[in-house]
C-alpha cells in the first residue's frame, strides 16, 4: 500500500487549459506570432513554461524569460481564475484522506500560484505538502519538484510507499528518476499512448478510476476498487453509473478480460449467421440452377461459395467495429500519429518479406505434412476463385476487419488491464487460434506479434492493416511472381528473395531506427 500520493496539478486535479493556453495566446503576440485557436497551444499545460516556449517558438532563453513575464501578466489576473477542478475530485481526496493516505502537490507551476488555486477551490484542506516551482524558474524541473515534497514528508528513504499522479509524461520520467511510481491520468492533456510509452505503470481513464488509490491494497493492476465502493463503506450514497465517460466504477479482472474478448465472440457471431444463411440460400439457388445434379456437386459449388461469404462477414465485421474502435479512440490521443503514407508503406513493404520467409520456415518444418488438412480445405475454397474477389476479400476486407478486431480492439483492451507486452502477445495468440488450423496457428501468430508490434510503433491503425493486406497481397500472387521470375531470368527466384532482404532492411531501418519529429 502506498503512504503518500502525489498529485500533479493542471491536467490531473484542475482542468487549467483554457487560462493557460490563452495567456500563452498573449505572450507569443508580444512576438509578432499569432495563434488564432488557443487549443492549439495546449502542449503548454502540464510541461515547464519556459522550456516549452523555446521549444514551441525555437526562442532563445532570454526570449523565453520575456515571454514567461508577458504569460504572467495576464495569468496572475484573469488565467488564474479560467480553472475548474475535475468532476469528483474533491470526493477522491476527500476518500484518500479518510483512507490514511498522505497527499500532496508536485507541480511545475510556481508555489504561489498552486497554493492559490487550491484555496480558490477549497481543495487544499486536504494536501499535508505542496510544492510547485520558483518564480525565477528554479526548481521547475518534475524530479526536482518531486525531491523536494519528498523531503519534507520525511520520506527520502521510504520511497517504495510514495505514488506520483500525473498527465503529462514529464511527471512520469521525473517520478521514474525518483525511483517513484506513476500513475497516468488519461482524461488530462497527455493521453493514454504518451503516458504508456513513458512507463506510466496503470492508466486511470477517469477520475473514479483513481479510486484504486483508496484501497488497502492499491498496487497499480486495473482497479478493484473505486470511489462508489468507498463511499458505500463510508455510508454514503454510491454515485451514478453514469459518468463523464460512460464507464461504470470497479471494473474488475474478469469483466476487462470480457471487454477485450468479446469482439472476437462478435466476429464468430456474425461469421456464423452469415455462413448458415448464405450456405442456404447458395444451397437453394444451386439445387433449383444445376437440377438433377448429385448432392457432393452441388455441395462443391456451394463451397465455391465460401470466399464470397468471408467477404460478406467482413463487411458486418467492419461496421460494428470500426464504431467499437472509434469510441475506444476518443479516450486515447495519440501525442505521436506517424499516418504518413511513407510509414504505411514501410509498414507493408516490411511485412512482405516477413511473411513471405515465415512461409517459408514453415515449409522446410513439414509441419503441414502433419496437419494435411489445411492444405485440402484451401485448395477446395480459394483455388479457381474469380481474381475480382480474391483481392476484394482476401487483400482488402478480411484484413481490415481482422485488424480491427484484433489490434484495434482487442490488443488496445488487453493492454489496458495487464500492460502493452501482454496485449501484444496474447493478441497474436488469439489472432492464430482464431485461424483454427495449426498450420495457420503458427504463421498467425507470429504474424500477429510483428502487426501489433507495428501498431504500437506507429500509433495508427492504418499501418497493421497496410501490413496484413500486403501480406495477403503476395501469400495470394507472390508464389505467380517467383514463378515467373525463375522462368524468366537467371536465378530469378535468388534476385527476388534478395530484393525481398533489401526492401525489409530499409523499411526495417525507417520504421525502427529513424527518430521521427
Amino acid at each position: 500500500m502506498s503512504d503518500v500520493i502525489l498529485f500533479d496539478l493542471d491536467g490531473t486535479l484542475t482542468d487549467s487549459a483554457e487560462g493557460i493556453t490563452k495567456c500563452v495566446q498573449y505572450a507569443l503576440l508580444h512576438f509578432g506570432i499569432r495563434v488564432s485557436d488557443p487549443m492549439e497551444l495546449r502542449c503548454f499545460v502540464g510541461p515547464p513554461l519556459m522550456e516549452q516556449f523555446m521549444e514551441y517558438a525555437n526562442f532563445s532563453r532570454e526570449q523565453a524569460e520575456q515571454a514567461v513575464e508577458y504569460y504572467r501578466e495576464r495569468y496572475t489576473t484573469i488565467g488564474i481564475y479560467e480553472n475548474r477542478p475535475y468532476d469528483r475530485i474533491e470526493e477522491l481526496l476527500s476518500i484518500l484522506k479518510e483512507s490514511g493516505r498522505i497527499l500532496g502537490v508536485a507541480s511545475s507551476k510556481p508555489t504561489v500560484f498552486v497554493e492559490e488555486i487550491l484555496n480558490i477551490f477549497h481543495l487544499r484542506k486536504y494536501f499535508d505538502v505542496v510544492v510547485g516551482s520558483e518564480l525565477d524558474g528554479t526548481r521547475s524541473d518534475k524530479a526536482e519538484v518531486i525531491e523536494e515534497a519528498l523531503h519534507r514528508i520525511g520520506y527520502d528513504n521510504r520511497r517504495e510507499c510514495v505514488l506520483m499522479v500525473g498527465d503529462r509524461r514529464h511527471d512520469v520520467e521525473g517520478a521514474k528518476k525518483c525511483g517513484l511510481q506513476c500513475v497516468g491520468a488519461a482524461y488530462g492533456y497527455g493521453g493514454r499512448e504518451e503516458l504508456l510509452k513513458a512507463g506510466a505503470v496503470y492508466i486511470a481513464e477517469t477520475v473514479e478510476d483513481l479510486g484504486i488509490l483508496a484501497g488497502p491494497d492499491d498496487e497499480v493492476d486495473p482497479p478493484q476498487k473505486c470511489i462508489a465502493s468507498q463511499e458505500k463503506k463510508a455510508g454514503r450514497n454510491s454515485p451514478s453509473k453514469e459518468n463523464t465517460s460512460g464507464k461504470s466504477c470497479g471494473v474488475s479482472k474478469g469483466r476487462q478480460l470480457f471487454r477485450a474478448l468479446y469482439p472476437i465472440g462478435m466476429h464468430y457471431l456474425i461469421s456464423a449467421i452469415v455462413a448458415v444463411v448464405g450456405a442456404y440460400l447458395l444451397t437453394l439457388w444451386y439445387t433449383m440452377r444445376m437440377k438433377g445434379a448429385s448432392a457432393d456437386e452441388i455441395l462443391y459449388n456451394v463451397s465455391k461459395g465460401s470466399l464470397l461469404l468471408t467477404g460478406i462477414t467482413s463487411v458486418c465485421v467492419i461496421i460494428p467495429a470500426y464504431l467499437l474502435f472509434r469510441a475506444d479512440s476518443r479516450k486515447r490521443e495519440t501525442e505521436e500519429k506517424q499516418r504518413n503514407a511513407w510509414t504505411l508503406l514501410a509498414a507493408a513493404a516490411f511485412a512482405v518479406p516477413i511473411g513471405h520467409g515465415l512461409n517459408i520456415l514453415i515449409t522446410l518444418s513439414h509441419i503441414g505434412d502433419i496437419f494435411t488438412g489445411y492444405q485440402q480445405v484451401q485448395e477446395m475454397v480459394f483455388s479457381d476463385q474469380p481474381l475480382w474477389q480474391t483481392i476484394a476479400v482476401l487483400v482488402l476486407l478480411a484484413p481490415a476487419a481482422e485488424e480491427l478486431i484484433f489490434r484495434g480492439l482487442v490488443q488496445n483492451r488487453l493492454k489496458e488491464g495487464w500492460g502493452v507486452r501482454a496485449g501484444i502477445f496474447l493478441s497474436a495468440f488469439l489472432f492464430g487460434a482464431y485461424h483454427g488450423n495449426m498450420v495457420q496457428f503458427v504463421y498467425a501468430f507470429l504474424m500477429g506479434i510483428l502487426l501489433a508490434v507495428l501498431y504500437e510503433k506507429t500509433h495508427t491503425i492504418l499501418a497493421p492493416i497496410a501490413a496484413h493486406m500486403a501480406s495477403n497481397a503476395w501469400s495470394a500472387f507472390g508464389g505467380q511472381l517467383l514463378a515467373l521470375a525463375a522462368d524468366k531470368l537467371p536465378q530469378g527466384g535468388l534476385l527476388i528473395l534478395a530484393l525481398e532482404a533489401a526492401v525489409c532492411a530499409v523499411s526495417f531501418w525507417y520504421l525502427f531506427l529513424i527518430k521521427k519529429a
